[in-house]
């Protein structure tokens, strides 16, 4: 069982990098209407990830367990990996666009507190390795201090619907994603009835309902890239309601599932393909806007 499920959340992970991919692509193709939705409806691959990310983490804490472990370890893979990209991307920037790279946008880069955009996600995933053991504890033992938690994750992120947060999005980010976790978890609660399940999905929809009108009637953006850094209520139901579709697809028809190799090599290798994947792509656009 515990072999089965290791796969499944495998080839769910190889997909959300494979719709990473082509989100990243459609959006130097905007202009097109199709690029356009691809690229709106792509941005469910984070919550996707987050969802795998909890689903092994309570897979991985039924056996021996150890914090001593557990952080260092996933550290390494996090940092080691990033700052090689940074260094392959400055030798990009010095030879294809004559640049030398500036002390500063290093230090911004290899702390994580600004520089590329990209980066947002390492930063996120160092955030996980600290919540997702919080929340799981949490939901395990101490359940109202898990649904104030998901409470004030809400509404801080509904406040991202009527204040402009954008320039505190590295320290806020995480209560938006908190929910996803949140969501996630109960996903994986065999204990909840699935009474319950469906009136969280039902929440879910009435609450991105609900903040859809909000922003159609005050004019603002509709595009889900206008509301993810940092996340607010909007895109948040939106990547949890889409989360939850892909997570039961996936669970029901895993044995129909075809490409299942292709899936499994991009989810063990998705981290460095996060990397490659957006070196490639802008030094392919680079050589292709100077030519």
């Amino acid at each position: 069982m515990s072999q089965n499920r290791a796969e499944y959340i495998d080839h769910l992970r190889g997909f959300a990098m494979l719709v990473m991919i082509a989100n990243h692509v459609s959006a130097y193709f905007l202009h097109l209407p199709f690029a356009k939705f691809l690229w709106n409806i792509g941005e469910v691959s984070v919550p996707v990830f987050i969802y795998c990310s909890v689903a092994s983490y309570l897979i991985s804490s039924k056996r021996h367990f150890s914090w001593s472990n557990y952080i260092p370890k996933r550290l390494k893979r996090l940092l080691i990996p990033y700052w090689i990209f940074l260094g392959v991307e400055a030798i990009r920037i010095y030879l294809q666009e004559g640049k030398i790279v500036e002390l500063n946008w290093a230090i911004k880069n290899i702390l994580l507190i600004g520089g590329m955009d990209l980066n947002w996600l390492v930063l996120l995933f160092i955030y996980l390795l600290f919540v997702i053991p919080l929340v799981v504890l949490l939901n395990q033992d101490h359940i109202k201090g898990f649904w104030s938690l998901m409470i004030i994750c809400v509404l801080i992120s509904t406040m991202g619907l009527f204040v402009d947060l954008h320039h505190l999005s590295r320290l806020v980010m995480i209560f938006g994603w908190t929910i996803i976790v949140g969501v996630s978890i109960l996903l994986e609660q065999n204990n909840l009835s699935i009474k319950n399940k469906t009136f969280g999905v039902f929440g879910l929809f009435l609450t991105y309902i609900m903040s859809h009108f909000y922003l159609f009637n005050t004019g603002q953006k509709l595009f889900q890239y206008d509301h993810k850094y940092p996340p607010d209520i909007y895109h948040i139901t939106w990547g949890a309601l889409g989360m939850i579709l892909l997570v039961s697809l996936f669970k029901k028809y895993q044995e129909k599932l075809i490409g299942k190799q292709i899936l499994k090599f991009f989810s063990i290798y998705s981290y460095p393909i996060y990397f490659i994947h957006n070196l490639l792509l802008k030094g392919f656009f680079t050589w292709w806007w100077v030519r």
